[in-house]
């Protein structure tokens, strides 16, 4: 067999294996959101489902660290390498060679509520590790938080779902109303913070009095951090969870954002002076040689 028939084979190889990965990963996507949906489902064994998700995700990361070794180790020698899609890259490269610019999340626009699962997690998640750390137990693992959690969602009766359901609803219906109001805002050239109220409410944005009673702070003595789990249950006088727990959860997660974004910089800019040194030591090593 010539040698450019065996190019050939692995290159037909190569591809085929390619587009075969395309695809699964076209599959992947769209399992997971089936599997996004499942979950808010009291009846499906939760504990299982994320189980197997874990395993499953850690299966994609050892299949990753693996082509990237082979292309870390073989890479150079053939010319090319991995583009780097983790969000710290430039973005990705066209067919004319130039590179396209990545879309960035505008961090004023407003956020979609936590579905009704993710919004009781986010709610109970530290209220349980506070309540082990206070009576001196070990924390939890990972699994064993997610199977505690989904217990306590089963356990709870339909009246209490139902208040979880109502508050999910009508926080899904403020969402609707401030993204409709930030794309018009957007389309004159406004620029404001849709996900802080006190900016909203003094550009004259807030029309529902939940948002104003969440821009004058009415609402800002419930703390769902360090709720004590008896009170969960507990509703506000509509008969749904506070609102504001939705609040200090939206708060939070923008905080999250933030520390993200700076992650990302600190990141990019050692990078950068990594690439910087590399070039200047490869200099002083050209220089040494001639």
């Amino acid at each position: 067999m010539s040698a450019d028939h065996k190019f050939k084979l692995a290159k037909d190889s190569l591809v085929s294996s390619l587009f075969e990965l395309s695809k699964a990963a076209s599959r992947s996507a769209s399992s997971i959101l089936d599997f996004y949906h499942c979950i808010q489902d009291e009846n499906y064994d939760l504990d299982q489902a994320f189980l197997t998700l874990q395993q499953s995700l850690a299966l994609l990361g050892q299949g990753t660290a693996q082509l990237e070794n082979v292309v870390g180790e073989f890479g150079d020698k053939a010319g090319f390498k991995l583009l780097d899609v983790s969000g710290d890259g430039d973005g990705s490269i066209l067919d004319d060679g130039s590179k396209k610019k990545k879309l960035k999340k505008d961090p004023f626009a407003p956020k979609k509520p936590l579905t009704i699962f993710f919004a009781y997690t986010a709610y109970i998640r530290d209220t349980i590790k506070q309540d082990r750390i206070d009576k001196g137990l070990p924390p939890l693992t990972q699994i064993e938080l997610t199977k505690t959690i989904s217990q306590m969602w089963r356990d709870l009766d339909e009246e209490q779902k139902e208040k979880w359901r109502l508050s999910y609803n009508h926080e899904l219906e403020v969402y609707n109303k401030r993204k409709q109001a930030y794309l018009e805002a957007k389309e004159k050239g406004i620029s404001i913070n849709f996900n802080d109220p006190v900016a909203l409410k003094n550009e004259g944005y807030l029309d529902d009095v939940v948002d104003k009673n969440q821009a004058t702070g009415l609402e800002d003595d419930v703390q769902h951090d360090s709720t004590d789990i008896a009170t969960l249950g507990s509703g506000d006088a509509n008969g749904s969870p506070s609102l504001s727990v939705n609040v200090a959860l939206g708060n939070k997660r923008s905080l999250e954002d933030d520390e993200a974004e700076k992650k990302k910089k600190k990141k990019k800019a050692k990078k950068a002076e990594k690439k910087k040194k590399a070039a200047a030591a490869a200099a002083a090593a050209a220089a040494t040689t001639n």
